[in-house]
């Protein structure tokens, strides 16, 4: 797979991703650090452990990370579940759904990575 259907696999933006980076080699070389990214793994303990405050911090993280790499759909995912885990306005109700989501739209990112 190529780096442009990476970015239309995964629904995030070759263009913002170019922008960034400048080159398709450069891009892909921070890409393919994203497995190694603890972020994903901290949101999905600290929520199992119940430690909001924790999984707020992961997924503020993953949100940056997400933003960097234009990983679009995914940083909305993120974006969302960071919103519902701001401290002062969280609402633990709605963060398995969310988390469904974000879990969902990560494993699609890391499968496409393996196949770049």
């Amino acid at each position: 797979m190529d780096i442009r259907e990476f970015f239309r696999q995964t629904e995030g933006s070759y263009e913002e991703a170019m922008g960034r980076f400048g080159s398709e080699a450069l891009a892909l070389r921070f890409i393919k650090k994203f497995p190694g990214d603890p972020s994903f793994e901290e949101l999905k303990t600290a929520l199992k452990g119940g430690q909001l405050d924790k999984a707020f911090e992961a997924a503020h993280a993953l949100k940056g990370v997400c933003a960097n790499l234009a990983f679009s759909k995914l940083w909305e995912a993120a974006s969302r579940i960071t919103e519902i885990l701001r401290p002062g306005e969280c609402k633990p109700e709605e963060t398995g759904r969310v988390f469904r989501e974000v879990e969902e739209d990560y494993i699609k990112v890391i499968h496409a990575i393996e196949h770049l």
